[in-house]
This record gives structure tokens, sequence and C-alpha cells, in this order.
């Protein structure tokens, strides 16, 4: 079973929990996968709209959003698309994932780390065969930068700080994810 289909089928789930369980809002979320993600979350959103109509959603007015009714409340169907815009470079991972989000974020934010991310990870004698780079790439910033958060609290790390965050909120908003990120996050305080 591909990813995707284990992310539809856990929101199915939790509609069909819907009915007996308040559940305010269900997010869907994806890696880009594409190079190049197209604004607004590009075949992600035409997928998700699909999805979401075939539950028989309706469109949020304004929004990509889409909201079922027939739960013990209206619930709020979302996506979110992991990617960044940014052009292909040494300083990022190539897949689209969150992952690459974050480092293209911080690489903005501070041009020196990603370039001595970049510079060691070029370094790297007999690096593993088949290494997930992505991970590896937001692993050695983790490290250089975050290491008394460890891997999982990067990513709040990176939230936390405001420069950072401007720049992860300006390439969500180039997948159409911003509002729904800060939504559900909020600023730090």
């Amino acid at each position: 079973m591909d990813g995707d289909t284990k992310v539809t089928l856990a929101a199915e789930e939790l509609i069909i929990q819907s009915a007996t369980t308040p559940i305010e809002r269900i997010v869907l979320v994806y890696d880009a996968d594409d190079p190049h993600p197209a604004p607004g979350g590009g075949a992600r959103q035409s997928d998700f709209d699909a999805w979401a109509i075939k539950q028989k959603a309706s469109r949020v007015p304004d929004t990509e959003e889409f909201e079922l009714t027939g739960g013990m409340i209206a619930t709020r169907l979302s996506i979110v698309v992991w990617g960044a815009p940014d052009a292909a470079s040494a300083l990022l991972p190539p897949q689209q994932t969150l992952e690459r989000l974050v480092c293209a974020a911080i690489a903005e934010a501070y041009p020196t780390r990603g370039k001595a991310v970049s510079a060691w990870l070029a370094s790297r004698p007999e690096p593993p065969f088949q290494e997930k780079l992505g991970k590896t790439h937001a692993a050695s910033h983790m490290v250089g930068w975050f290491s008394d958060r460890g891997y999982e609290g990067l990513f709040d790390a990176v939230w936390e700080d405001a420069a950072v965050r401007e720049a992860l909120l300006a390439r969500l908003g180039a997948t159409g994810s911003a509002r729904v990120v800060n939504e559900l996050v909020g600023a730090p305080g």
C-alpha cells in the first residue's frame, strides 16, 4: 500500500469515528514529491478535492478546504503539502519533503548554515548507499545548531525561530498550506 493510500484510509477511518466522537479537523499531509511543486498544491490539491467530494464534503468558501456535516459536529478537511519551490541546489535535498522545506527555510534565514551542511555532506568519505538525503540534510542542521532538541525537536526549534518561521510560511504559501499550518500550530508564545 502506498503512502497516499495510507493517508486517505486513515482519514476515512476518522470520518467514520466522527459519527460518535466530535472531530473538528482532519488534515491530510503529503510530501509534494514533484520537483517543482505547483502553486496551490498542484496535483495533490486536485487529488484531495476529488477525494473530499467523494466523501460528500462541501467546499468551504474562500478556502481550499472542505467540510463534512454528517458527524457529531462539522468536521473541516484540510490538506498540507510539504514542498519548497526553491530551485535545485546542493544546499537542499532533491526530494520534495518536509525536510527539504525546512532546509530551504534555514538556508534562507541563515545562508552560511546551508553552505556548511552542503560542504560537510559533499566531504564525507563513503556516504551510505541509498541514504535518505532529505533526512540527512535536516539531521545535519539539527546536529550543527539544534542538537539540544534532537531530530523531532528540530521542527519545533525552527518554528520558534522567527526568521526561519517567516521563510517557512512563505514557502508554505506557495503550496497553499500556510494558513492551515498557522491555524494548527500558531505563533510560538
